[in-house]
């Protein structure tokens, strides 16, 4: 296999994790409204760690790699996570 090979399935997977997380974006859009109509906190940090907390264990039973790669690759993840919150370029 190639490097362009690889790239191009980087490329993929770069979209597919977008849509997903434009998805995700949508529906905690939905709870804030949710939460707003019913008094409800809208930040909740118990909720945040306990979802952080299962991401990384989930992430460590597939075998996310440790060390300084794993802190470049959560760089490039919170990009992708800055992206969802801050809406796509062009769609503001």
């Amino acid at each position: 296999m190639s490097l362009d090979d690889l790239r191009q399935q980087i490329d993929m997977l770069d979209r597919q994790l977008v849509d997903l997380l434009v998805a995700r974006a949508r529906v905690t859009g939905e709870i804030g409204a949710y939460k707003r109509e019913r008094g409800l906190a809208l930040y909740v940090p118990q909720r945040e760690s306990e979802l952080l907390g299962a991401r990384r264990e989930q992430a460590a039973r597939r075998g996310r790699r440790s060390g300084h790669d794993r802190g470049r690759a959560a760089t490039r993840d919170a990009r992708f996570l800055h992206v969802t919150r801050n809406g796509v370029a062009g769609d503001r």
